[in-house]
Parts: C-alpha cells; structure tokens; sequence
C-alpha cells in the first residue's frame, strides 16, 4: 500500500535562484526528501499544472508563489512547503494539514479539497468495511 511508501516532500529555499519552473533536481540535496528519479524532473509548476508558457507565473520566485498562497501545497503526489515556515510556530501544522491530504488521497481516494466529501467518503468506506 502506498501509506507505507515514504512521503514525497519539498522544502523550497528563499533563494532568488528558486523559481516555479526550476526542477526539483537543482534544489539543495537536504531540501528533498523520498523523491524518485521521475519526480526530480518535476517543478512547482509542473505539480501545480501551471502553463509553461506562463512566464509570469514560471518565472517567479519559488518561495514568494508558495507563500502568496498559504506557504504550502500537497497536489500529485508531493508535498511542498516553504522554508520560510521553518523555525515558525506554524511549520508543522502547516506540514501536518498537507500530509493529511496525502493520507486522505491514499486511504479514501479522495482529490478534492471540499471537507464535505471527504467526511462522505470517510463514511462510505465505514460501512463497506462494517
């Protein structure tokens, strides 16, 4: 099952270098953690489907998208989450509530981020289980 499998997590840097199109290979070593050889071909912006003919978005610093948007995101398979958050009261709940997507992807096989379905399908698989 999936669960067992290491999760897939990305610290992105505050560093100018860093932008939405940079792959995940070019990041420092210590920034990746569980990542596969095909997910180090990936970016933000590959993960969050962003156009790459969107030079606005691309091009923008890594660190300042994901904290214009909350400081971190779980989508395809990847947790990403701004270092910014680091040493912050709010860096692991932060990294908590964006693995609990990952868990409720896995378990319930949820891809929506409404709580009303997740609580129906929650309840579903209960009583198929029962």
């Amino acid at each position: 099952m999936l669960l067992k499998a290491q999760p897939k997590v990305v610290h992105v840097p505050n560093d100018d270098r860093i932008k939405v199109n940079t792959l995940f290979r070019q990041y420092p070593v210590d920034h990746l953690y569980g990542m596969g050889a095909e997910d180090l071909e990936k970016s933000i912006g590959t993960v969050q489907n962003i156009n790459p003919n969107e030079v606005e978005n691309n091009e923008l610093k890594a660190v300042d998208f994901l904290d214009g948007g909350g400081g971190a995101f779980y989508r395809n398979g990847i947790t990403v989450i701004s270092d910014n958050l680091k040493n912050t009261s709010q860096y692991e709940p932060y990294l908590r509530h964006e693995l609990g997507h990952r868990l409720s992807h896995i378990v319930l096989g949820c891809r929506t981020f409404n709580p009303t379905y997740v609580l129906a399908m929650y309840w579903v698989k209960m009583i198929k289980i029962s």
